[in-house]
């Protein structure tokens, strides 16, 4: 059984997805010279190679053939033999993954041949764009072309950047387009304080039914996983408030102070991270009120700022600024674009 096509929106650097095109013979050129420099990378490899037996072998020469080396050839000898035997071949090993998840980043762009077009507003059905065009002066990003699997930048503003530039795609639910507007309820309006409204004024909409699924999604996203961290967090502040009690009990601050300070920044690191757990899953419960409750609030006309605004009335997180979606929301995707754009 087939999957339903995506129905998401694609965003990137704030610019909704028009589509995409063909790569042009001269994005293909530039391509192809990225993918030689990516593989030149792996020239760091031979440093990382070099230096590893090198730090092994100052090891051995540092201890000799003593059979009780003093500790002042003890301490360099086996700096040598952490970062020649552990850390220079697990960077090496970061390396290369890094080096060939990139150059078959750049070949699937090569062979998909398109690139992803975005733009600060859609096309309109009539043919118009619903802002105006930018002007010379104007420095803002208001188009931007990225290969979907390299997220290389071939074209920001009409013109190929200056320096190797790299941007994330993201996904939400689509924009809800013209939708009805309804007036608060008194008992919500008199509960907002008077300054809430700026100088516009605030409305509110239904929530789409896309907009619904994605509140679902984010909600599950934040509670997803959160058991196994939350064990740890409790094991750690466990182990933080013994350590600092026995040494409490026993009076052996003096001569125990350093496992004192370890034991209390345990217990103060398994303290917060227990407060941020906890705080991520409440927040989890109030979107799904929002979710239940199906309303945005929008605030029109705010001279400061783009507008309008909408604001999820139980969470109070921003849910989208002029038609654009809020950071929070944003799915990280990499691949070929879904047929929902447009």
């Amino acid at each position: 059984m087939t999957e339903p096509p995506s129905t998401n929106v694609r965003w990137c650097l704030g610019l909704q997805s028009i589509g995409v095109r063909a790569l042009t013979a001269d994005e293909t050129a530039t391509l192809r010279r990225h993918a030689r420099a990516v593989l030149g990378r792996l020239l760091r490899l031979l440093v990382l190679l070099v230096a590893s037996p090198v730090m092994l072998l100052g090891s051995v020469l540092l201890v000799g053939d003593g059979l009780q080396p003093s500790w002042q050839r003890m301490i360099p000898a086996a700096f040598l033999l952490v970062a020649g035997g552990f850390f220079l071949p697990a960077a090496a090993l970061l390396v290369a993954r890094d080096v060939l998840r990139a150059w078959r980043a750049v070949r699937s762009d090569l062979r998909a041949g398109t690139i992803e077009q975005f733009r600060a507003a859609p096309p309109a059905d009539d043919g118009e764009t619903t802002t105006p065009p930018p002007t010379a002066e104007d420095a803002r990003v208001h188009s931007i072309d990225v290969v979907p699997w390299s997220r290389q930048v071939l074209l920001l503003n009409g013109a190929p950047p200056e320096r190797p530039l790299t941007a994330e795609v993201y996904e939400s639910a689509p924009p809800p387009g013209k939708v009805a507007l309804y007036s608060l309820p008194t008992a919500i309006a008199e509960q907002l304080p008077e300054t809430a409204a700026g100088d516009g004024r605030i409305d509110r909409r239904r929530l789409t039914p896309n907009e619904t699924v994605e509140l679902a999604t984010l909600a599950r996203r934040m509670r997803r996983g959160s058991w196994a961290p939350l064990a740890i967090q409790a094991w750690i502040a466990v182990i933080g408030t013994a350590g600092v009690a026995g040494l409490i009990k026993n009076d052996d601050w003096a001569t125990r102070w350093p496992s004192g300070i370890l034991f209390t920044i345990l217990l103060a690191s398994g303290i917060i991270g227990l407060r941020r757990m906890v705080h991520r899953w409440g927040l989890s419960r109030v979107i799904d009120e929002d979710r239940k409750d199906a309303w945005v609030l929008v605030l029109h006309g705010q001279s400061k700022g783009p507008s309008p605004i909408e604001v999820l009335p139980r969470s109070l997180l921003l849910w989208s600024s002029a038609a654009s979606p809020s950071a929070w929301r944003m799915t990280s995707v990499r691949g070929r674009p879904t047929k929902s754009s447009t």
